[in-house]
């Protein structure tokens, strides 16, 4: 696993302080400042990303659009939505599938919701590596 991550919001202050909890956490971050960005950094790297972390509330492209494209084009990238305003439920769209984070947030929480997000990818992994070291029949 890469443990390179996309930061999306359009407050760079709001950015860095994501950025730097996601980096106490063992992960490379990577910014933009919105969806139209991040979608565009996303296809620069054919999708190498193992989260991506975004706001709701952004110019040109907002949260959910874009959590709509990466969803499409990456299913395998599992999105964060953080927001400051009660946007959960703008952002129930069918078959996108998200976590959400209420702004503002301690670096636990985050860093809780990134173990969550990940579980998955590290069991299929740790799977994918078993099956690959057992003897072959």
């Amino acid at each position: 696993m890469s443990n390179t991550t996309l930061v999306v919001d359009d407050e760079a202050v709001v950015r860095r302080f994501i950025m730097a909890v996601l980096r106490s956490g063992g992960f490379q971050a990577m910014e933009a400042e919105n969806g139209v960005q991040a979608l565009e950094l996303l296809r620069q790297l054919c999708g190498a990303v193992e989260f991506v972390v975004s706001d709701i509330k952004m110019p040109v492209m907002d949260g959910i659009a874009l959590a709509c494209s990466v969803t499409a084009e990456f299913p395998a990238i599992p999105i964060i939505l953080v927001s400051g305003y009660a946007d959960v439920e703008r952002a129930k769209h069918p078959g996108l599938n998200f976590e959400f984070v209420q702004k503002p947030f301690l670096p636990d929480t985050l860093l809780g919701v990134v173990k969550r997000v990940m579980m998955p990818k590290r069991k299929l992994l740790l799977q994918l590596c078993v099956e690959s070291s057992e003897p072959r029949k």
